[in-house]
């Protein structure tokens, strides 16, 4: 008999590795629909959505994207979603708790298509673009679509950043930087001709505007001061190759999600470049895609973005922390684009699927949608081994739910998965297990396989909690 070893996997929190051969503990390959950024110490599954409307052919015509929250009246909060009239004009719609429904005067005066980038409150108004102008619209007194405000004509615009410094509104078209104070609009900065502004975000008392140069396909931040001009500008930051889609400070770190198809990155500021904290590859043949959306909560950056890697499918809502740890927190069953995120009293709206379906997150978990765990590649190719016993460690719970767990493994990553054990929570008596194990597959009491690498995926169901992944193996006399 050879030599007999174990290994238990009970921390998530490294985010997903792109070598997958790196020995790190806490990382994995994948992690879908799980929240790793609260609980290190387990796998938390997100909560389930459902469709935010009763009718849903009617919604969906109202074509509604993106999503605010703001006070209607005196101690009265509404969410209100940007969509448009069956006659195609820019309207604002409210969310009446179990439909959308739209206030007097809150919908432009012209039709035809509009950009959906710019959807923002600052001060009681909301802000968005109709006819080519930014409008401005009051949530408070129905008087919509009254005001608008003179910018350049623009092909890139960008949602608009809030300072807390001066508590004044910077919006952004094409290169040039406007400012709001209260109702004084005023030409702010011009960058150079060459850039359109991709992003931005507040940084201490600078405001941080990511650029794209177009001839030369790099991306640059510049720290603004909001008052210097550019000859003037406080500094500079180089980001390299790729185009920079997401910006934020996280706990003092300048983060950015940068784009260089069909890869993506997760770079942050040392000294004077960006330098990167973590990569992405994707396999797809496609170019990626992002919407031009995002929110920051409590020091997280979420956006939402289609990546695929060999058979795995990785579009959802992804997160990143100010360690530039990443992973796919939030998905959304049978969703095939994501339009726009909103997150508010810890819960998501959604528009997805091009096709004016909105996704609202409920209070529970999904029994049918599985969150997924994956394993990075374990075991050394020199050593041959035998698979002996694999278990799951679980939270004990106080709920009559189906919790489920499933897992699997396969030999490489090609190869179809292999599912091993399932356990199901289904009834009070199994309430208080905390481990369950196997030593062969369970469908069909076939062995455990030998192996020289091995990868292994835990699926859990309703609210399942995993506290650990335990594998025992032995090696074999036949090591090259």
């Amino acid at each position: 008999m050879g030599k007999i070893l174990s290994q238990l996997i009970n921390r998530f929190d490294g985010g997903m590795i792109l070598d997958k051969r790196l020995e790190v503990s806490n990382g994995f390959a994948l992690s879908r629909h799980f929240d790793t950024k609260t609980y290190p110490r387990k796998l938390v599954p997100r909560n389930n959505t459902e469709f935010a409307g009763l009718d849903e052919t009617a919604i969906k015509a109202l074509n509604i994207t993106r999503f605010l929250y703001g006070e209607r009246s005196a101690g009265v909060y509404k969410v209100f979603g940007l969509g448009q009239t069956p006659t195609g004009k820019t309207s604002i719609y409210y969310w009446s708790g179990t439909g959308w429904a739209q206030y007097s005067n809150m919908e432009s005066s012209t039709g035809g298509a509009e950009s959906d980038e710019v959807f923002f409150l600052y001060k009681g108004f909301i802000y968005c673009f109709a006819g080519g102008k930014l409008q401005k619209i009051d949530i408070t007194s129905n008087v919509g679509f009254d005001e608008e405000y003179e910018i350049t004509s623009s092909t890139t615009r960008v949602q608009p950043v809030l300072h807390p410094a001066d508590d004044c509104a910077y919006f952004f078209v094409d290169n040039l930087v406007y400012q709001l104070n209260d109702t004084v609009w005023a030409s702010g900065l011009t960058l150079p001709a060459n850039m359109e502004i991709t992003s931005a975000c507040p940084e201490g008392n600078y405001l941080s505007i990511a650029c794209y140069d177009k001839e030369n396909k790099k991306s640059t931040v510049f720290r603004w001061d909001r008052d210097s001009s550019l000859t003037t500008l406080s500094d500079r930051v180089d980001f390299g190759t790729g185009r920079i889609e997401h910006l934020a400070c996280l706990n003092n770190k300048l983060t950015a999600v940068v784009s260089n198809q069909p890869n993506v990155f997760i770079k942050q500021v040392s000294g004077n470049v960006g330098i990167i904290v973590e990569q992405l590859i994707s396999s797809a043949t496609s170019l990626l895609t992002f919407e031009k959306t995002s929110q920051v909560i409590d020091e997280i950056l979420y956006f939402p973005m289609d990546l695929d890697y060999l058979d795995d499918e990785k579009m959802g809502i992804y997160s990143v922390n100010s360690n530039g740890k990443i992973s796919i927190d939030f998905i959304v069953d049978g969703a095939t684009s994501y339009q726009g995120i909103f997150n508010v009293n810890n819960a998501w709206w959604i528009g997805h699927s091009n096709n004016g379906s909105i996704a609202k997150e409920t209070a529970i978990p999904s029994s049918t949608m599985a969150c997924t765990y994956d394993t990075l590649i374990l075991g050394n190719a020199l050593q041959n081994k035998k698979l002996n016993k694999v278990g799951l460690l679980f939270e004990p719970s106080n709920e009559t739910l189906n919790d489920k767990a499933i897992l699997k493994y396969r030999l490489r990553e090609a190869d179809n998965w292999i599912q091993i054990l399932t356990y199901t929570r289904d009834n009070i008596s199994k309430n208080n297990i905390v481990f369950y194990d196997a030593v062969n597959i369970e469908s069909t009491g076939e062995t455990l396989p030998e192996y020289r690498e091995i990868i292994f995926r835990i699926e859990s169901y309703a609210n399942m909690r995993i506290t650990g992944f335990y594998y025992e193996y032995e090696i074999l006399d036949t090591d090259l």
